[in-house]
């Protein structure tokens, strides 16, 4: 329009405007302010003010467009007051509804950032003397700092509507700072920055390590923040004691609670600063407010007053350089880009000014009205305390994607709860330790449990007590007594049925209860009030980390009763005063000594369920008897569940019992053959085989096999491609009385000689086209895909390639091998060994039948399935789907290699198949999903081989009749858990045992671990394998006897994960560094040990990289000269694919955490540095002038199609850039998230093709 003034945007209103096309409603960028007012309005004086703010403000007259592919803002030259509403004379009219909806509309107040406004005020007469003033900006126009100079200036004007000066305009604030940041003050503040943030975790990990989801949809939603009166007051005092801000205690805690739910001492924090350098720039409006990031570095076990310390001078450090602009900042550091969260900064920490006060109309009365936030955010976690409130007004905001309300709140609870202890109590504490809640809220009423005590520990504690005083409440705990009494504690006696020498009942419940607590919620030292006197709680810590015996356990107790200082909010506080109330603790467990002795369990009704306090309560019990029976046992070593719930635990673990086949699966299979001759059995491609000529094929290779000289027993290597001619070969061989071992062609030389050496494999059967892929020592016994080859020594020259044909039947040679026995050989499969040499799980028939039989009945496997089998010979998941099918009747489909691996070649073929059954991994059914399979109603569908996540299984099962997630490690034999997937479940787990199978949650004494107790899984039963082939030290290690329950043999799984209340198992993780990467189970230390072999590399650590299933990769960060080329080589070497890293960062030093070890949460990717590009050029037009486009864009000298946007250093800026140019090039308009979606040149192309006729002339 003529008048209007166009400048380029600046960097905030690009970002909010990027956030604004990214937002799924128009209003979710709204900044909505809403009084009430009482009293007599002007209401032509009042729009005279707001038209007379407006005009002073040209940030509120301004709209957005694109000139020349950059955004620009255009200042309109028009007056806008206000929007009148009168509703006194609307008869019948529901005034509190009407208001109620009036605020809502105002909440999400739609802006259209091209055509305006941006900024709006509309007036409501409600009765006569009371009014409705809702004001509603949109982020791109103005920050919270705005929003009170526009208020106030609004009261202003209307009091005085005399012409102001002239404002400072947004623009020349913006142009001010611009100029500054060419200077060397802002290059040398941007270095700071560069050095502050150097090694920083990015993303920082989240308190209950929610899974990220692949991208962020930047919804949020808000909870409160519980912070009571005495905590408030308790902030205040601590602050000006400390001469910091409430901002920096708050900074500290946070720090702390992000220390202890974490892990994690490393925190980046986020921070609005004022942005606005001068005082002139007080009274712009615009958004001109600035990020600064915190790195405080506190450890859980820091002193609280040292980490206020540290909270403070890190603060004014970075409001000290808080002029540089945050993007800048970004850009300095070049942090990898990924859509599921923003770069540096995650997590934000606000202490802000309320907008009550802002504005004043004389003669009128204002009210405030808050107003929820901004619907919209880039952040995942931002806690906003009200710096202003008398109390402490605090609310969490948090990513709906990335949590849900309740674990928000759980959040928002866990941060109070240790601001609470911090702010309360002088001793730095760890978590308060305690049983799980039922619920998180506080506050209800108290209830009590009480838990009778046996005579034999009652006796006990009666004679321990001798003639101890009372301990005062009042005076230092125990002053004067205790040297004496901790000389007594060695008097206790080790062969008395119960101790004797006088030591404080309150010590020796103190550390039973420790005990306790420890085996509850696995921290060895935990945190325990103890009440004395009725006074205050007292914070003792039991030391329990080393396992001592209870004698000496005891003794330490004592000794920290002598320092114990008061505290507050304890999970669990103990007494040996009955009656007293604790309110301090969310339970209190008193010991009472009358004529009914029994311990008294005292808890917030509110938070628990009895049965959550009635179990622990009746282990007490059954603990203390242990631990005073036997004082000089460690403490490990005392029992802990009572007989009836130790039997409630084994049951849960139990599968239900199926008679399984003594003969095992290859008579079955032959019967199936026998019954059902001229069904189709297995088809692979173009070729198919019935029943009956698959048993045929399959006894003719098991003839000349055993003509070759294989004996029962014996192992037979597998070198072929997926083809039905490989089926034959497994069945024969089995048929031959052998077990086989896969070896995958694709293997590197060096990996498969090392394998065959270690499983001392000396015959194989291979096709001519992979003949000298089998090391040389090994002889080639036949040529599954030729009926006349004989038996050779390893070639020493290649024969030609043909492709694989069908066996011709032919008679046999002679007979095969008499049926295997249950214990005899059936298979070996290689996993990845931590020492760098692969481990070969030896897999019996018995376990093998325990496997197919049972799951058949439970999948409800029946003839007239097809079964779609996908997976590696390599890989454990294909013993399930190639035996299961042939036994139950049903049609296997082989995927051909080059399908499997591909999303949309198989998707084609599950439905040419017509399949019914198919099995793959999470990250396997990701990809398809995106490929854009729809879906079959009739499919049952089993994920497993990596955890699923509750997302994918919710949009899984939407597309399949029944989907199933299954557990178990290649030495249980494939699975071993297995549970139907209902989508209206709040959690996915791993299910029930399978038939013949148990599981048990074992503690660190390899006892079961009480419902909902965090432990190791071991699994027993007629899965678990013989062991590892030549490894018999391995073996020991990880299987041995069931003494649990007596189920035979048990394998130690290394996976963290506990008993869910109904019955069913939740796995949360490992213990140690092995890891599950599109279903392969992979130990990163055999991936060092290869890399650490080159001798450019001092150091090395391997981390998995990406938060998306589907994309998640192996990164290899070294510390030395190696060329990254030559490491890729090496790995590809000796490794196979699966285990090679897809990037490779060079360090000057490896991060290391608080206690001097690698801190591999600290590896992050720097700046993408590949070792050359690789991938298709662009031929096409089109893909030419994309290509130049995202070159000069991203400033990258080479341009491939398969080239990833957020891998180039992409953002949100430079997408904003690429789309515009884009768009008005090939006169398109997409959208600007499709650098995020479509994340290469191919993509866009594949977007601008539809659009244009270039797909016809090309």
């Amino acid at each position: 329009m003529a008048g209007d003034v166009v400048i380029p945007a600046s960097s905030a209103q690009k970002r909010f405007r990027l956030l604004h096309e990214l937002a799924d409603h128009p209003g979710a960028l709204t900044l909505p302010v809403a009084f009430e007012l009482h009293g007599d309005v002007d209401v032509d004086r009042l729009d005279a003010a707001v038209a007379a703010v407006v005009a002073r403000h040209e940030a509120l007259r301004t709209t957005f467009d694109e000139v020349d592919g950059l955004l620009h803002q255009r200042i309109a030259d028009r007056r806008a007051g206000l929007e009148y509403l009168d509703l006194c004379d609307e008869r019948g009219i529901d005034l509190d509804a009407a208001v109620r909806v009036l605020l809502e509309d105002n909440d999400t107040r739609p802006f259209d950032l091209v055509t305006g406004p941006v900024f709006g005020v509309r007036l409501v007469r409600l009765e006569p003397r009371r009014w409705l003033f809702l004001l509603a900006a949109h982020h791109v126009a103005v920050d919270a700092w705005s929003l009170h100079v526009v208020l106030r200036e609004i009261g202003e004007r209307y009091a005085e509507p005399d012409a102001a000066p002239a404002a400072r305009q947004y623009r020349e604030a913006v142009a001010e700072e611009e100029r500054w940041g060419g200077t060397a003050e802002a290059d040398a503040e941007v270095a700071h920055w560069r050095d502050v943030l150097a090694g920083a975790p990015d993303p920082v990990p989240l308190p209950g390590a929610p899974r990220r989801p692949p991208r962020r949809t930047y919804a949020i939603d808000q909870v409160p923040i519980p912070i009571d009166g005495r905590v408030a007051a308790a902030l205040d005092e601590v602050a000006v004691r400390s001469r910091a801000s409430r901002f920096a205690v708050l900074l500290a805690a946070l720090a702390r609670f992000w220390a202890r739910t974490t892990g994690s001492a490393d925190l980046v924090v986020g921070t609005p600063a004022g942005g606005r350098a001068s005082l002139a720039d007080e009274t712009a409006v615009g958004p001109m407010i600035n990020t600064v990031l915190l790195r405080p570095r506190v450890d859980a076990a820091v002193p609280f007053d040292e980490a206020v310390r540290r909270a403070r001078d890190v603060t004014f450090d970075a409001l000290d350089r808080g002029r540089v602009p945050f993007d800048r900042v970004v850009s300095a550091l070049a942090p990898r880009r990924d859509p599921s969260h923003s770069p540096l900064c995650q997590v934000m920490l606000i202490t802000q000014r309320g907008l009550a006060g802002s504005l004043a109309l004389p003669g009128v009365e204002v009210r405030f009205l808050p107003r929820p936030a901004q619907r919209t955010s880039d952040l995942d976690l931002t806690f906003i305390v009200d710096a202003e409130a008398a109390g402490a007004d605090a609310v969490l905001e948090y990513a709906t994607d990335l949590c849900s309300a309740a674990e928000a709140a759980d959040i928002a609870r866990g941060f109070a709860d240790v601001l609470a202890e911090s702010l309360l109590t002088d001793t730095p504490a760890d978590e308060p330790a305690g049983f799980p809640p039922t619920r998180d809220v506080r506050g209800g009423p108290r209830h009590r449990h009480d838990e009778p005590i046996g005579p034999t520990a009652v006796a006990a504690l009666r004679d321990l007590a001798g003639d101890v005083p009372p301990l005062a409440g009042d005076v230092p705990p125990l002053a004067g007594d205790v040297p004496s009494l901790a000389g007594d504690v060695p008097s206790l006696a080790g062969d008395a049925p119960s101790p004797a020498g006088d030591v404080p009942l309150l010590a020796v419940v103190l550390t039973a209860v420790g005990v306790l607590v420890a085996r509850h919620d696995g921290g060895p030292n935990p945190v325990v009030g103890a009440l004395v006197d009725g006074g205050r709680p007292r914070a003792v810590r039991p030391r329990l980390d080393d396992d001592p015996t209870f004698r000496d356990a005891v003794g330490r107790t004592v000794a920290a009763l002598t320092d114990a200082r008061h505290g507050a909010g304890f999970g669990v506080a103990v007494t040996t005063e009955a009656g007293c109330a604790g309110d301090d603790a969310d339970v209190v467990i008193a010991l009472v000594l009358d004529e009914r002795p029994r311990f008294e369990w005292t808890y917030d009704a509110d938070r628990f369920d009895p049965a959550a306090v009635e179990g622990p309560a009746a282990r007490l019990t059954v603990l203390l008897d242990s631990l005073l029976a036997a004082p000089d046992r460690p403490v490990s070593g005392a029992d802990l569940l009572p007989a009836a719930e130790r039997e409630v635990v084994l049951r849960a673990g139990r599968g239900p019992v199926v008679p399984i086949p003594a003969d095992g699966v290859v008579p079955l299979i032959a019967a199936t053959a026998a019954r059902t001759p001229d069904r189709p059995a297995v088809r692979c491609g173009t070729e198919t085989l019935t029943y009956g000529e698959l048993d045929a094929a399959a006894d003719d290779l098991a003839a000349r096999l055993v003509a070759a000289g294989v004996e029962a027993g014996a192992l037979v290597g597998l070198c072929l491609d997926r083809s039905v001619s490989a089926v034959v070969a497994i069945l024969a061989i089995l048929r031959a009385g052998a077990g086989y071992a896969p070896l995958d062609p694709d293997l590197p030389a060096a990996r498969m000689a090392r394998l065959v050496a270690n499983a001392g494999i000396r015959s194989a059967v291979t096709s001519a086209d992979l003949r000298d892929r089998v090391p040389t020592p090994v002889a080639v016994l036949v040529d599954a895909t030729s009926p006349t080859a004989s038996p050779t020594a390893a070639p020493t020259t290649s024969p030609p390639a043909a492709p694989p044909a069908a066996p011709t039947i032919s008679p046999t040679a002679a007979p095969p091998a008499a049926t295997p026995a249950p214990d005899d050989l059936a298979y070996v499969i290689h996993t990845s060994g931590s020492t760098g040499e692969p481990k070969g799980v030896a897999v019996e028939h018995r376990n093998l039948a325990n496997l197919v039989v049972p799951l058949i009945a439970h999948i409800g496997l029946t003839g007239d399935d097809v079964v779609l089998a996908a997976a590696r010979f390599s890989f454990d998941m294909s013993i399930f789907e190639l035996f299961a099918p042939l036994v139950a009747g049903a049609c296997l489909v082989l995927a051909e290699t080059g399908v499997a691996g591909d999303p949309d070649r198989l998707r084609d073929l599950i439905g040419t198949s017509g399949a019914t059954v198919m099995q793959a991994t999470p990250s396997s059914w990701q990809n398809l999903l995106d490929a854009g399979w729809p879906g079959s109603p009739s499919m049952r569908a089993l994920c497993g081989g990596e955890p699923l996540t509750d997302a994918l299984a919710a949009r899984l099962a939407a597309r399949v009749g029944t989907l199933w997630n299954i557990y178990g490690p290649t030495e249980t034999t494939v699975w071993s858990t297995c549970d139907r997937v209902d989508p209206a479940d709040p959690v996915v787990t791993i299910g029930v045992p399978l038939a013949n199978t148990s599981c048990y949650v074992v503690d660190g004494r390899s006892q079961p671990a009480p419902p909902g107790v965090t432990g190791e899984l071991c699994v027993a039963g007629g899965g678990v394998a013989r062991g590892y082939l030549g490894r018999p030290e391995l073996t020991a290690q990880r299987f041995a006897e069931d003494v649990v329950g007596g189920a035979g043999r048990l394998y130690r799984t290394g996976d963290l994960a506990r008993l869910r209340p109904d019955g069913r198992f939740e796995l949360l993780g490992r213990l140690d560094r092995q890891v599950k990467l599109r279903g392969y189970r992979i130990e990163l230390g055999e991936v060092e040990a290869v890399l650490g072999r080159h001798p450019g590399v001092r150091q090395v650590a391997v981390v998995v990289a990406g938060d998306d299933p589907a994309r998640r990769h192996l990164a290899a960060y070294v510390v030395g000269d190696a060329d990254h080329g030559e490491l890729r080589a090496t790995a590809a070497e000796h490794l196979p694919s699966y285990m090679v890293p897809s990037r490779f960062f060079t360090l000057d030093a490896m991060p290391l955490s608080p206690n001097g070890k690698l801190d591999h949460a600290a590896l992050k990717s720097p700046q993408w540095t590949d070792v050359k590009p690789s991938g298709p050029l662009p031929r096409t037009e089109t893909e030419r002038r994309v290509a130049e486009v995202w070159r000069e864009v991203l400033g990258v000298p080479d341009v491939r199609l398969t080239d990833d946007f957020l891998d180039q250093g992409g953002h949100s800026l430079s997408a904003t850039m690429l789309m515009a140019r884009l768009n008005k090039l090939f006169a398109v308009r997409l959208p600007m998230r499709a650098p995020f979606e479509a994340s290469t040149p191919a993509g866009l192309v594949a977007l601008i093709r539809p659009t244009t006729e270039e797909s016809r002339t090309e």
